[in-house]
């Protein structure tokens, strides 16, 4: 595609601000689309991208590419003798130009997306397992804790990866002979459009909740739930958890064209005959095709609800009860729920990656029912620079029921990680709880195992099955939860 043809596509969408291009470069090929000023050549398309973008890039940037798009967040200092196009959108206009660029590649897939406040990680690894076993091949899968593109699997570092790369992650899939992506689609990326311009064949919607108000992320409830509505424009069908709050479901039927059902009461997939234990949950799945009996070897009874949404995408999708059956029997999902038990002494440990308040409610429920007389630890932080109110809604939550929390690090960023847990801390009013503060994460949960009594359960939250951190800016490779309450039990 010529230079030429990105200009008319953002005219066409009345993207354009402002412009300056000579006629020279409107006939040259672009080569590469990039907003990193250190993968660019002299085909480059750059895109000046964010709050924080600074001159030094564009500068940087410009000695090799031939032209620029900038919007509003960001005004040049000085003049370029480089074609440039100020847009009154760049996010947008970045996801017009990925479009473009990439010739809307996903368009050969059938493309679902997830989204919600907790349960989408889930929900993409049961219907992951359930498909594979359908095609009997693997599909392209983004999630917050993997991406495949069909042939490389890498630890994800964002939920939904930013316009560019995302687009050419589809790239890849079909270059690899995928034909169906899966992918987790964050508040974050629906409000600052790296989805934009995506139509999906499924839309799920898990639940809603209030997280993720804080300085960087959103400003309000009203904001967080907002960006998650916007997939519901961009899907063909929409598949609607029953069980969210009456208001909340009518918006989003609102936004919905064409429903799929399910939940736990009046639902096209819904669940009966409800048990579980310390192996996993009982149920029989009840869909417009007939019922089947599913076992999952997970624990907490949320999961049921993933389990419906999953099912209820399969199954529309043409697959068959006995699959669904048959691939939910050996799931086993990174960092979710992850349950070891040390039979000699009588303790029972958790992994989970419950970060916010639903998460440590379900936590909180499913520990009282398998383990109703135990004595209960918990090990968790805060996380810097965003979701600043959990540090104190999930410490209330956790001192009605836990008889210690061990307070450590949880990807503290450039903040002070010993200032976190000392906030936290002070959010403990419940003086019957002990507080012990250990800095390093791995040091913290060797000690909770090590100091467990005779019928105590340990929970880690929060991290689940990451292999890195960051501190002061930079990500460290460490050992995972997992990897860790492994050695100990």
């Amino acid at each position: 595609m010529k230079f030429k043809d990105y200009v008319d596509l953002l005219q066409e969408k009345e993207l354009i601000q402002f412009m300056d291009v000579n006629d020279f470069d409107l006939q040259k090929e672009v080569g590469k689309i990039s907003y990193n000023s250190k993968d660019v050549d002299e085909g480059t398309l750059f895109m000046c991208k964010g709050a924080s973008f600074k001159e030094e890039y564009l500068k940087a940037a410009l000695e090799k590419a031939f032209c620029f798009v900038y919007g509003p967040e960001f005004t040049p200092e000085e003049e370029y003798d480089r074609s440039y196009i100020k847009v009154t959108d760049a996010r947008k206009a970045m996801a017009e130009i990925a479009n473009l660029f990439y010739k809307n590649v996903w368009q050969q897939m059938t493309m679902i997306g997830l989204t919600g406040t907790k349960g989408k990680t889930t929900v993409s690894y049961y219907l992951k397992s359930i498909l594979e076993l359908h095609k009997k091949k693997r599909i392209g899968f983004l999630s917050s804790v993997v991406t495949f593109d069909g042939e490389k699997e890498e630890e994800a570092l964002l939920t939904t990866p930013e316009t560019f790369e995302l687009h050419q992650l589809f790239q890849k899939m079909v270059e690899n002979k995928v034909d169906t992506c899966l992918m987790e689609v964050s508040s974050q990326a629906l409000k600052y459009h790296r989805t934009y311009g995506i139509t999906y064949d499924y839309g799920a919607f898990t639940n809603i909740s209030n997280d993720h108000i804080s300085e960087g992320e959103h400003e309000d409830f009203e904001d967080y739930f907002s960006s998650k509505l916007i997939l519901m424009g961009q899907c063909k069908k929409a598949v609607v958890n029953m069980d969210i709050e009456l208001d909340n479901r009518k918006r989003i039927m609102e936004k919905a064209s064409d429903v799929i059902t399910y939940g736990m009461t009046v639902a096209d997939y819904t669940a009966t005959n409800v048990r579980s234990d310390l192996s996993g949950i009982y149920f029989t799945l009840a869909a417009p095709k007939g019922e089947i009996d599913i076992f999952i070897p997970m624990i907490g009874e949320f999961n049921i609800s993933n389990a419906l949404c999953a099912s209820a995408i399969a199954c529309d999708m043409g697959v068959s009860l006995e699959t669904i059956k048959e691939a939910l029997k050996d799931i086993f999902i990174p960092g979710r729920m992850n349950i070891k038990y040390d039979l000699d002494r009588d303790v029972l440990g958790i992994v989970d990656f419950a970060h916010n308040t639903v998460s440590f409610e379900a936590l909180k429920h499913t520990v009282l029912t398998l383990k109703p007389d135990g004595r209960y630890t918990c090990v968790y932080g805060g996380s810097g620079g965003k979701g600043i109110n959990r540090r104190k809604d999930c410490t209330a939550v956790t001192q009605t029921f836990a008889n210690r929390i061990i307070l450590t690090e949880e990807d503290p960023g450039f903040d002070d990680n010993l200032a976190i847990c000392e906030e936290i801390k002070s959010y403990v009013t419940n003086k019957d709880v002990e507080v012990i503060i250990i800095e390093n994460r791995e040091e913290a949960i060797r000690y909770a195992f090590e100091t467990a009594k005779k019928g105590e359960v340990v929970m880690i939250t929060g991290k689940g099955a990451d292999t890195t951190i960051m501190r002061k800016g930079k990500y460290y490779t460490v050992k995972s939860d997992i990897e860790i309450m492994n050695d100990c039990i």
